[in-house]
């Protein structure tokens, strides 16, 4: 049920949209042209990074339902999922 709150799905797509956007803005800061090869780098940031979000979105949740704490929650998802 987690998953069906339209926030969640809003945080993740947005935390990976910021990922794009700054990938492509420092491509264009660079000075690289934007290549069919370069093109694939949006496509590819978003296929990866939509399961990492998922993935630590339920990692927090499966760590919240045994401490109880949102600062404890966060803290231990972070280290155990690197």
């Amino acid at each position: 049920m987690f998953f069906r709150s339209l926030k969640v799905v809003l945080v993740s797509m947005v935390v990976v949209i910021i990922g794009v956007v700054w990938s492509v803005g420092s491509i264009g800061l660079i000075g690289f042209e934007l290549t069919g090869l370069m093109g694939l780098i949006p496509p590819l940031m978003i296929v990866i990074g939509i399961p990492n979000c998922i993935y630590l979105i339920n990692k927090y949740q499966q760590e919240f339902k045994i401490h109880g704490n949102k600062a404890k929650s966060t803290f231990s998802c972070d280290w155990k999922s690197w």
